[in-house]
């Protein structure tokens, strides 16, 4: 029994001895430092360079592990507590990457892992403990060597590619060269413009009223669905269906596919086929909002005769016109 005691005393005074001799923290960690460019021209790389630097520095001067209880587990506490300060870090300096998370996970399995063995041997065995925690601390070194310099990589080349675009977007003739290309963007609208004109032209020509003709000339009545057409677009329609039916949840409908269809990026990458689809889609589009406008307020008109007949309140028929109103507008500053 006293030779068991004596046997674990001495395991405790060497494990002792070589933890105060793992510590980490005496590596020279500058070796993981990046290297600035100097020349004018890197400013973004440099503060990323900066900021990797400062992530190093963190990491290898907390001391907070040193200080956790000793305990025949303290493998295992040591790597947990190593790993809880570097998650922590790696999220405070805005470094959790999938890069470096990954590699970060990846080195403390392996860490992890080999601790629970070797403290699961040492409760029943504890010869060559002095050997094995020496084989665990280098162990330990290079895994945090190895993953230092890979992350080194990863980051510089982040640097890299980030200074690039950054050069790139804001170069002069890259400046030149998007305000040219928005210009010819533009450029590409001229079938709006005409479509309206047609739009407005039709307008005009359904609204002015034509001198009647002296000849009188027989002409059979619309019946069913025209005849609704009709009376609608005459605003001979209950101003409530008019408004919340036709103009509101019709008009709705009929604009969603715009939403998708009429952005640049669709249709810059459409075939031919595809763009003269659009095209008619959005000639249809504008006509029927202009049908259904007319219409709508034609229809609020007849509302606002009919309540000043009674002499009711004229709010309404009002508030439905300025919402048509508003609604143009914002349309036209959306366009333009």
């Amino acid at each position: 029994m006293k030779k068991k005691l004596f046997s674990l005393i001495i395991f405790f005074i060497f494990t002792l001895i070589s933890y105060s001799k793992s510590d980490s923290h005496d590596v020279d960690y500058t070796q993981f430092y990046l290297s600035e460019i100097n020349d004018g021209k890197h400013t973004l790389f440099n503060i990323y360079v900066r900021d990797w630097n400062d992530h190093v520095k963190d990491l290898y001067e907390d001391s907070s592990c040193q200080s956790i209880p000793f305990t025949k587990n303290f493998l295992t506490d040591y790597t947990n507590c190593s790993y809880r300060n570097t998650k922590m870090y790696t999220k405070r300096n805005k470094m959790n990457i999938e890069e470096f998370v990954e590699a970060e996970h990846e080195v403390y399995l392996d860490l992890i892992n080999r601790a629970k063995i070797i403290e699961r041997k040492w409760i029943y065995d504890t010869s060559n403990h002095v050997e094995e925690q020496t084989v665990f601390w280098k162990h330990w070194g290079q895994v945090y060597k190895d993953k230092n310099y890979y992350l080194r990589d990863v980051w510089e080349k982040k640097a890299i590619e980030a200074q690039k675009d950054w050069t790139l977007k804001n170069s002069p003739k890259i400046k030149e060269k998007n305000k040219q290309q928005n210009e010819i963007d533009f450029k590409n609208y001229w079938w709006v413009v005409i479509i309206l004109a047609l739009g407005a032209f039709f307008l005009y020509t359904k609204t002015v009223p034509k001198p009647k003709k002296t000849k009188k000339t027989t002409k059979s009545k619309p019946t069913g669905f025209k005849k609704d057409l009709i009376n609608y677009w005459q605003g001979k329609i209950s101003y409530g269906y008019s408004y919340w039916v036709c103009y509101t949840i019709i008009g709705t409908i009929i604009s969603i596919p715009g939403l998708y269809f009429l952005t640049d990026q669709f249709i810059n990458s459409a075939r031919e086929l595809v763009l003269l689809v659009i095209i008619l889609y959005a000639l249809f589009a504008i006509l029927s909002q202009i049908y259904l406008i007319v219409g709508t307020w034609r229809s609020a008109e007849f509302y606002k005769a009919q309540k000043r007949k009674l002499k009711q309140s004229l709010i309404w028929g009002y508030l439905g016109q300025i919402s048509i109103v508003l609604s143009v507008i914002r349309k036209f500053a959306e366009f333009f």
